[in-house]
């Protein structure tokens, strides 16, 4: 088969782990990557006109997207498309590409009925969900979502973490809570009222320091090549799911083990799935249980701190939570489904 992936290639996709592992499995003959999003980005971040001809309706950048998606699509003839997200895709575009004998797979790594910033969907994403064949979420209550209102075919596929980042080797510990993320409303009044409660947290990423109670620490962004070594840094590393995500699970879910730190994250049921709780995740149900997890984390010897950060990168290694294995799974759902829908056809 061929395949073409369309998505994004900056540090903080999962498209590239995929075109990765993806051209490296056998039912693909040829595999190719088409960055749509970062044309989009390309121009949107480019000038502060482009922005507010973008938003004015006035720009028409996404109609020379769509444009060279199909002729893309013409030069590659691709067997199966997987599109991750498609925030900049037109229904129109996808209509045409199913004309031409092309099986559809859409890889959403948001929640397409809940937008939580202007990055995580638009009107296209709505607009185009029942024309996939095959949709996929990290998330199954999603999944059955999309399954009984557009009446296509799903499947799960979580997160995962890249094998070579659980290599890190744990050298200084700072014995702290740390927190990295971007400011929501929900996060902002989560961790401000834990220190309120004398918790002392060190804080990176995109926030508006004037917010932040003085028992919080802000460090500013911090970019993905230096993520894995400030998480290994901190004992613990709290994880607050958005509103999109709150009830199942995100990247940090798997990042944190993997980068060597305790995990403090909320309880839900994929946690609990993917982690056996107090040994190699820690769930707390609300703030107060948060800060008795917190207090309980801090004050271990580091000898025991540090037999629970080789237990979680233990249960990632063995339990086929990694990118490969993922993209293992994801050849697998595309191979039988494209296999039964060829001998429904015949």
């Amino acid at each position: 088969m061929r395949l073409l992936i369309i998505g994004s290639d900056n540090n903080n996709s999962i498209e590239r782990y995929y075109l990765k592992y993806l051209s490296k499995q056998k039912e693909f003959s040829h595999v190719e990557f088409y960055g749509a999003h970062d044309l989009f980005l390309n121009y949107y971040q480019s000038n502060v006109i482009n922005k507010i001809l973008f938003r004015l309706g006035l720009s028409s950048v996404l109609n020379r997207i769509n444009n060279s998606i199909l002729k893309k699509i013409k030069v590659f003839k691709p067997d199966v498309l997987l599109v991750f997200k498609g925030m900049e895709i037109f229904p129109e575009t996808l209509h045409w590409i199913k004309k031409q004998s092309v099986l559809i797979v859409n890889y959403n790594t948001d929640n397409p009925f809940v937008f939580t910033g202007r990055g995580s969907g638009n009107k296209n994403i709505v607009k185009s969900i029942s024309l996939y064949d095959l949709f996929i979420s990290y998330d199954k209550g999603i999944s059955e979502q999309v399954k009984t209102k557009f009446r296509i075919d799903t499947s799960v596929i979580p997160f995962a973490f890249e094998e070579k980042s659980a290599t890190i080797v744990n050298e200084e510990e700072k014995n702290k809570l740390c927190f990295i993320g971007n400011e929501d409303v929900d996060r902002l009044l989560f961790i401000n009222k834990l220190a309120e409660n004398n918790i002392q947290l060190d804080l990176y990423g995109d926030w508006n320091k004037k917010n932040l109670h003085s028992n919080i620490q802000y460090f500013g962004k911090i970019n993905r090549d230096e993520l894995l070594n400030c998480m290994n840094r901190y004992r613990i590393q709290l994880n607050l799911l958005r509103r999109h995500n709150q009830t199942s699970h995100n990247m940090r879910t798997f990042e944190i083990p993997a980068a060597g730190s305790i995990q403090l994250a909320p309880l839900t049921i994929d946690h609990l799935t993917f982690f056996e709780p107090d040994k190699e995740i820690f769930l707390f149900r609300d703030i107060d249980d948060c800060i008795c997890k917190i207090k309980y984390l801090l004050s271990l010897k580091k000898n025991d701190a540090d037999d629970l950060r080789y237990l979680s990168q233990k249960k990632l290694l063995a339990s086929g939570y990694s990118y490969y294995d993922r993209s293992i799974a994801l050849t697998k759902v595309i191979n039988e489904f494209k296999q039964i829908n060829e001998q429904k056809v015949r």
